[in-house]
């Protein structure tokens, strides 16, 4: 805590990792960070395109260098050369523009979600939303509007129902109901005011609704505070020592009614102190199940004298009463969790309150399920509970910071790729533990700091909002992987198959280099700015173990990259590539420019995937004629002398549109829904 102004005396109990602070830190320094999806994803796609590129630059450079020294005799120039194009073949075969095209992918899905209300403090967690298949989220704040209302007061024997804010005034009330308000009023830390004739509160939303309820029926604050046990996650109670004005000592419990009612032996009825029966305390916990199934948040109040030498414990308590409050859901939340279910999402309730309450809950916004509570939670071993997960356990009540991390692990250890809301300081490790960590905005500092996104807004829609977002940029990632790698991996397998036949070079070391710097770059980089499918929401999401690109879009790019290497080749022997000399130059320069064609139909061939209109981004479209000025530089200005091509005349250009045309129908027929099923 931060002192800034003032005086007053600190009592240390505890430094370093003995403390509350200290404990959290531990956990978080046991808590392993996890590779981001598509970490892994790119980590194995490196190794293995690497593997698969030396093998084949190396089978390319011995069948080259095998032919020469079969037929003509090697010499150190034709060594070198073919050392060159084997060098030149790799570079061309790796797509260099990859991590630039990731990292602007990710930078503009931050600026997006930044429209959305989220905050993106870890870069490389934006694509670990499109992956997302399980979201872990609390309830109040979250799933509803955070706006507490008292809505009813129970005292044993009497009910006072408080409908709207505006008739919780100028009611009559019983005793034993302004002694419950009372204990409401005095145990709290939340601050009142009055403003042009209205109360008006601050502080934590529970206790700004127990303020107002007892300012707006008359009850008033006289006693002054002594001491208090604040209240914590584990023992779910907070306590108050007041003096009234005449000096008698009074205790003020709150807390959640079960913890309340253990701590009691008797129970104020009508004014009078009777001991708390057996009967009483089922009568007791049945009004409490009764509010529960109301969806209406409940607490227990109790309260006790004390002598001046009386200890300041939470025991021998007098039960006082229940409060009811409510915090209605937003009213985007029930769309926004049916939204999350149709795109194959599973939502999780993980909450503080009482089980009955969160089940009613659950069951207005539309999350189906069983509940468990954090008792049953603590009975269950590993197996018990993955098993729990896996029967649609799905609203757990009554929890501990220690329990998330449980479920969060469990869920994991299923195959699930997480996502965790929080926003208190016990909730960092189980934030850090997730594969997305999601803080609210009015949460605290530490879960802000741990989480890998922030909500400026708490509402659950912006949690499906930013999975809608990660889905979009992993779709953008995806979609620059396949062009990258198709065009690649159709200059690969012109080299390869034109050394296998022993023809010459169909494309020369500078032209595959001009390729993979200016061809391939632009519409890749386009592609992140690209728009998302309207079908991004109706799918389920990635497999946590699948591919950076899944193998049904792997037969597809070698379907495609098969089918351009023959019509390259049919290109190069019908235009001379047998030859030497001038017609091995029109056969070289001829291929060179289908390949830049193939590639720019790819471009709209793998858009059509992802059911993206075709003029919706005019930067596609930007950089495809960008690429096309750019080669009529080259094909028609003096560069054609330093990269050995010679301009097309009407024939060349008639052919090259002829087989583009050819080859567009086909990507077309590919691509089309009844053939990518059977692919």
């Amino acid at each position: 805590t931060s002192v800034v102004s003032g005086h007053g005396k600190a009592l240390i109990t505890a430094t370093g990792m003995a403390t509350e602070i200290g404990k959290v830190t531990a956990m978080l320094g046991e808590t392993e960070s996890e590779m981001t999806p598509l970490q892994r994803r790119l980590h194995e796609f490196g190794k293995k395109l690497g593997a698969v590129v030396l093998l084949i630059c190396l089978l390319v450079f011995l069948l080259f260098v095998g032919r020469d020294f079969l037929h003509e005799g090697l010499t150190l120039q034709s060594l070198t050369g073919f050392l060159f194009i084997a060098i030149s073949l790799a570079v061309a075969a790796v797509p260099t523009a990859l991590p630039a095209v990731i990292t602007i992918a990710l930078s503009i899905g931050v600026k997006r979600l930044l429209k959305k209300k989220a905050l993106v403090r870890n870069l490389a967690s934006v694509e670990t939303l499109g992956s997302c298949d399980v979201i872990c989220t609390d309830k109040t704040g979250t799933i509803t509007e955070s706006r507490m209302r008292v809505r009813a007061l129970w005292a044993l024997g009497e009910e006072l129902r408080l409908q709207r804010e505006e008739e919780q005034s100028a009611q009559t009330i019983s005793p034993s109901i302004s002694q419950l308000l009372a204990i409401g009023l005095h145990c709290n830390n939340a601050t009142l005011r009055k403003e042009n004739d209205q109360w008006l509160a601050e502080g934590e939303p529970t206790e700004k609704a127990l303020l107002l309820a007892a300012a707006n029926n008359a009850v008033s604050n006289v006693c002054e505070r002594i001491d208090e046990l604040p209240f914590d996650s584990e023992r779910k109670l907070m306590s108050v020592l007041c003096k009234n004005p005449t000096g008698e000592l009074n205790m003020y419990c709150k807390g959640a009614p079960d913890r309340i009612l253990a701590r009691c032996t008797s129970v104020l009825d009508n004014g009078e102190v009777i001991p708390l029966t057996e009967d009483l305390r089922n009568r007791i916990l049945r009004q409490n199940e009764e509010y529960g199934s109301q969806a209406l948040r409940v607490l227990g109040f109790a309260c006790k004298k004390l002598d001046n030498n009386d200890e300041f414990t939470e025991q021998d308590l007098v039960f006082t009463g229940l409060q009811a409050l409510q915090d209605p859901p937003r009213e985007d939340v029930g769309h926004s969790i049916l939204a999350a279910r149709q795109a194959g999402i599973r939502v999780i309730m993980i909450t503080g309150d009482y089980p009955t309450t969160a089940a009613a809950i659950g069951r207005e916004v539309g999350i189906d399920g069983k509940t468990c509570s954090g008792n049953k939670l603590d009975a269950m071993d590993k197996h018990q509970l993955l098993a729990a997960l896996a029967k649609n356990t799905n609203i757990f009540a009554r929890v501990s910071p220690g329990h998330k991390l449980r479920i969060i692990d469990s869920l994991q250890s299923m195959g699930h790729t997480v996502a965790m809301t929080g926003d208190g300081i016990n909730d960092a490790p189980a934030l850090k533990k997730a594969d997305i960590g999601i803080a609210v905005g009015s949460g605290t500092e530490v879960a802000r700091e741990t989480a890998d996104l922030v909500l400026l807004d708490d509402s659950f829609t912006n949690v499906v909002n930013t999975i809608e977002e990660g889905r979009g940029i992993y779709d953008n990632i995806q979609k620059s992987i396949m062009l990258l790698l198709s065009g690649n991996l159709g200059e690969v397998l012109i080299i390869l198959s034109a050394a296998l036949l022993g023809l010459n070079l169909p494309l020369t070391a500078i032209l595959l280099l001009w390729i993979n710097m200016i061809t391939d770059g632009a519409p890749a980089l386009a592609f992140a700015v690209d728009p998302y499918g309207s079908d991004i929401m109706k799918r389920k999401p990635k497999p946590r173990d699948e591919n950076i690109l899944p193998a049904d879009k792997l037969r597809l790019l070698a379907i495609l990259g098969s089918v351009a290497t023959v019509l390259a080749l049919g290109l190069f022997i019908y235009c001379g590539g047998k030859e030497t000399g001038d017609a091995l130059i029109q056969a070289q320069t001829v291929v060179f420019n289908f390949v830049v064609l193939y590639e720019c139909i790819l471009v709209f061939t793998i858009r059509r995937q992802y059911r993206v209109p075709l003029f919706s981004n005019v930067w596609i479209w930007g950089s495809i004629v960008l690429c096309i000025l750019l080669q009529s530089l080259l094909m028609y200005t003096p560069l054609q002398t330093i990269f050995s091509v010679s301009p097309l005349n009407l024939n060349d250009l008639g052919l090259l549109a002829l087989t583009g045309v050819c080859f567009y129908g086909f990507t077309q027929l590919c691509t089309s829904d009844i053939l990518i099923k059977k692919i």
